[in-house]
């Protein structure tokens, strides 16, 4: 099981000025009836993340719950390691890769 666990920021403003700084995200606000059991969004920094690699009859939020729920993201990286899809590398590398950059900008535009 991993226990890299992504925290987001973010500054909320309206064209009158800010509202909030330095908010904490939850995957509750993106959708709280179907993200309110998920406090963490489980981070991946070693594998490239594209979405071939999922399932191509997962929806959307089946895609993103494997990043929220422990035992779905266990079984996705289990699912990855049995097909070979990704050789173990060093976080230094994956760093060097682009991989971690990658992956921030991948779970961005997911949730």
């Amino acid at each position: 099981m991993s226990n890299n666990i992504l925290k987001i920021s973010f500054d909320a403003s309206t064209i009158n000025g800010i509202i909030s700084k330095d908010i904490k995200y939850s995957p509750s606000m993106s959708n709280p009836q179907l993200y309110s059991s998920f406090p963490n969004i489980l981070f991946i920094p070693s594998i490239k993340l594209r979405n071939s690699l999922f399932d191509k009859d997962l929806g959307e939020d089946d895609k993103k719950k494997i990043f929220l729920s422990p035992a779905q993201f266990d079984n996705f990286l289990l699912r990855l390691r049995e097909k070979k899809l990704y050789k173990p590398i060093t976080i230094t590398e994956a760093k060097k890769r682009g991989i971690i950059y990658n992956n921030i900008k991948f779970y961005l535009k997911y949730f």
